[in-house]
């Protein structure tokens, strides 16, 4: 099984952070299935059996943490 984590730390704006990746990852064939904006931010992505959680985190000092996992799913009917 392939799975993946990638860890960034930054300052940018939440807003700009959470719409470029609405934005970019359409491109790709990532598919927004679910959507959780609140402090945090949680973005569900899918595409050809592949599923893909964006969390956009606050820290300190205006800095930003985004956590993306990636893994294979199985969606039956």
């Amino acid at each position: 099984t392939k799975n993946g984590i990638l860890v960034y730390e930054g300052k940018k704006e939440m807003g700009k952070l959470v719409s470029f990746f609405k934005q970019q990852m359409p491109n790709y064939r990532w598919r927004l299935i679910s959507n959780f904006e609140l402090h945090n931010v949680m973005l569900t992505f899918i595409k050809d059996g592949w599923i893909t959680n964006v969390y956009v985190i606050p820290l300190e000092q205006d800095s930003k943490r985004i956590e993306i996992r990636v893994g294979p799913v199985d969606i039956r009917s």
